[in-house]
């Protein structure tokens, strides 16, 4: 799973349900959890996007 820095936000894709997320950078302290099945992503199995890695269709 990758996160990229959007702002005031980290957008994040669910490895389970395949959803969008967005999450203030402050709420990754506690983990994320999943707006769709609620799954707890543990921080450790995510890592920065690169600036020049492709970003999904739609997000700029």
């Amino acid at each position: 799973m990758k996160r990229r820095l959007n702002e005031d936000y980290y957008f994040w894709c669910c490895d389970w349900c395949d959803t969008e997320n967005l999450v203030l950078w402050a709420g990754l302290q506690e983990g994320p959890s999943c707006g769709a099945c609620h799954r707890p992503m543990p921080l450790s199995h995510m890592t920065v996007a690169s600036a020049g890695e492709a970003t999904p269709a739609g997000w700029h």
